[in-house]
């Protein structure tokens, strides 16, 4: 396939580039970052590269940043030859992020796009990356305890400069929000908690049985990809909230500016569970947990939470307006919250994050300089 997007030397400026390796399904997870990354854009030109072409077009629509689609290794290796790229950064784990890897003349630094408690969260791949930036204490401890050979990755703590960028939404009715965010089913085992499956009909059936409650429901974007039992679940409460007056399906909006206006949560384990923390409201956590896989000893956010399961599930209603009212675990959410995402105050977490990656871009230069390699350069 003829790639269409190619660039000529002089108009690869930027010292600066994100790479994002996924489709469509995944391009949630540069969202994410677009607002802090248009912040730093005005401090240091960046360049987003994609993999795909329908990112691309998408992507164009949505930011003034140059975004550059690139199709095969070979244009890509062709093209970082011809940049003057120093500092390359990655929100996901993409396999052809080693692709990306291969050009040795810039530092590579993971973002990740959340925070969780996701074996994600602690691949191995981290040691591939120059750096890691981490959210908190919390992503410490996580890569502490499961990477054998901890020295060989550098961890930077940024906190989540998401939280700086929470656009304003507002309720258009007057009634109680309950979001039913659940994960999707995964390729494998120990990344597998979706709660669809056992209790998605249930949570959705008694929610929508109070008139005084809107039920937004707002399914992860791979959901069902791998079974057809869980798509067929999303088909049918997709289907529910069509025939109901007191609930809508939200994929639109952004999901750190959706939290902002929901008074009560219901989340499997994800990282909407630590980005909720962030505004201190009840929430409840599906027990999806195989314990010979899943190592919820650590999993402190669980304190934060009502736990639910097919064991009282049927009381979820009681629950729901319990927590209205009495808000049982606030105090236990305040400590948690620090653990996670730090204790950073409005902004904060950006600056430091742009401050961190100019730096690599300094670090890079006397780097290169030391190795007698800076001359040689573009």
């Amino acid at each position: 396939m003829k790639n269409c997007f190619e660039l000529t030397e002089k108009e690869i400026k930027e010292e600066l580039a994100l790479y994002f390796y996924g489709g469509m399904a995944e391009v949630y997870q540069i969202k994410q970052w677009l607002k802090t990354i248009e912040e730093l854009h005005r401090v240091k030109a960046i360049r987003i590269i994609v993999r795909n072409k329908n990112v691309h077009a998408a992507l164009r629509k949505i930011t003034n940043i140059p975004v550059s689609y690139i199709y095969s290794i070979n244009n890509l290796l062709s093209f970082y030859e011809d940049s003057n790229f120093k500092v390359i950064l990655y929100v996901n784990n993409g396999m052809k992020n080693f692709q990306s890897l291969i050009f040795h003349r810039a530092i590579h630094i993971h973002l990740n796009h959340g925070e969780s408690e996701k074996s994600s969260m602690h691949s191995n791949q981290c040691k591939a990356y120059d750096y890691t930036y981490i959210a908190g204490d919390a992503a410490l401890d996580r890569y502490r305890r499961h990477i054998i050979n901890i020295k060989r990755a550098n961890y930077i703590k940024i906190g989540r400069p998401q939280l700086d960028h929470i656009s304003k939404i507002r309720k258009t009715v007057d009634k109680t929000v309950i979001l039913y965010a659940p994960t999707d089913e995964s390729t494998h085992i120990s990344m597998r908690y979706t709660s669809l499956e056992h209790l998605g009909l249930k949570i959705v059936d008694m929610i929508l049985s109070n008139p005084d409650y809107l039920l937004i429901y707002r399914p992860h974007p791979s959901t069902g990809k791998n079974s057809q039992i869980v798509k067929s679940i999303d088909v049918q409460i997709k289907e529910k909230i069509k025939q109901a007056d007191n609930a809508c399906l939200e994929t639109s909006i952004q999901a750190i500016d959706l939290l902002s206006v929901v008074d009560v949560a219901i989340f499997d384990n994800s990282s909407l569970i630590i980005d909720f923390l962030h505004f201190n409201k009840p929430m409840f956590a599906t027990n999806m947990f195989d314990l010979a896989h899943h190592d919820i000893a650590n999993f402190k956010m669980l304190d934060a939470c009502i736990m639910l399961d097919e064991k009282n599930i049927d009381e979820l209603k009681n629950l729901i307006q319990r927590e209205l009212e009495n808000d049982t675990l606030k105090n236990t959410r305040l400590k948690i919250k620090k653990y996670y995402l730090g204790d950073y105050s409005q902004g904060e977490s950006t600056q430091i994050f742009m401050k961190n990656v100019v730096q690599a871009i300094l670090e890079r230069d006397t780097l290169l300089k030391e190795k007698g390699m800076l001359d040689t350069l573009h």
